[in-house]
């Protein structure tokens, strides 16, 4: 089975990847965040402000970054063919053609919106669910990271999401 996705990248979902990606730093710092807040306040709204106010200038400064790094990327408004298959990916663009093996990647998460295909723990491609013809194809290219990658790579969503 092969599946086939053209992409055409949108600031939306570069900024939708960025605070995925960032999940993980906000859940460890906001209940540190909080307790700091318990500590200084002695109540849990002080608690609960603090840890919120913490997460204004992450937000913000996530936001700037992500803004900044989109403005300044060469492959911006590239169109990009991948096709999926067992034998691995590929992809191809006016940049070039990148083959891969489903071993040489980091991981493969799954969002409400895309497929991130990490390369490496910080650069990943976006795969927006919006480029595929239809659901089969989200479904056959889940089928294809399970029957080709160590499960511990996989963060796929359930399939009745």
């Amino acid at each position: 089975m092969e599946v086939n996705v053209t992409v055409n990248q949108h600031l939306n979902e570069y900024m939708r990847f960025n605070f995925y990606h960032g999940q993980k730093t906000v859940m460890i710092w906001l209940p540190l965040m909080c307790l700091a807040g318990f500590c200084i306040c002695h109540t849990l709204c002080g608690a609960l402000i603090v840890g919120g106010l913490w997460l204004l200038p992450v937000f913000l400064i996530t936001f700037l970054r992500t803004r900044r790094a989109w403005k300044t990327n060469a492959l911006r408004g590239v169109s990009a063919d991948y096709t999926f298959s067992d034998a691995g990916f590929r992809s191809e663009s006016e940049a070039g053609t990148f083959n891969c093996g489903y071993d040489k990647l980091f991981k493969v998460c799954e969002s409400k919106a895309a497929f991130y295909v990490y390369l490496s723990s910080l650069q990943a491609i976006i795969v927006p669910k919006r480029c595929f013809e239809n659901t089969d194809d989200i479904r056959v290219l889940r089928e294809i990271f399970v029957r080709n990658m160590d499960k511990k790579k996989l963060r796929l969503r359930r399939q009745d999401d």
